[in-house]
């Protein structure tokens, strides 16, 4: 689906397809069994209709397209993310410079914000795949877990394997 996205020209994941490996897994390293299994089914039910998921995507995110998912919960998991990334961002001020804005897009860097880039994401999951995940971050927030940490502390200790683990203190 991804290598298969119109566009005026390749972008920057398409171009390292390793590094958009990882950045995937470590967003899906927090997810559930379940969470994990629904969105499977989004994607085989997509490909069966003949829909790519990524051109939805990144046409939301370009402006091409309003959302089209109605889900009650697709705000309510962008919340807990837009949360998570905000104190992760406070927290963690070395990572400011190199993370997407929050909000906002920066044009300079050529960055769509946080906030835009991740509701395109959810906006091509099925409403029982953000029931699923609201649920599990519900769970993860009520445990003190911050799941943007959680995604970064993945991609320090995955990029090279050659290097000792590391944790986000």
């Amino acid at each position: 689906m991804f290598l298969a996205v119109p566009s005026d020209g390749q972008g920057n994941c398409q171009d390292n397809p390793q590094a958009f490996s990882l950045h995937r897994r470590a967003q899906f390293s927090i997810w559930s069994e379940a969470a994990l299994v629904s969105f499977y089914q989004d994607l085989v039910g997509a490909q069966n209709e003949g829909v790519n998921l990524m051109t939805i995507k990144y046409a939301f995110i370009q402006g091409l397209i309003p959302g089209q998912n109605d889900s009650p919960f697709l705000d309510k998991v962008l919340q807990v993310q837009l949360d998570w990334q905000k104190e992760m961002l406070e927290n963690h001020p070395t990572f400011k410079g190199k993370a997407r804005p929050l909000e906002g897009d920066d044009d300079e860097r050529q960055l769509v914000s946080f906030k835009n880039y991740a509701r395109g994401e959810l906006e091509t999951y099925s409403a029982k795949t953000l029931q699923i995940l609201h649920a599990d971050f519900q769970e993860m927030r009520n445990r003190g877990i911050n799941g943007s940490r959680e995604i970064y502390s993945y991609l320090i200790n995955n990029q090279n394997q050659h290097t000792p683990r590391k944790t986000i203190d």
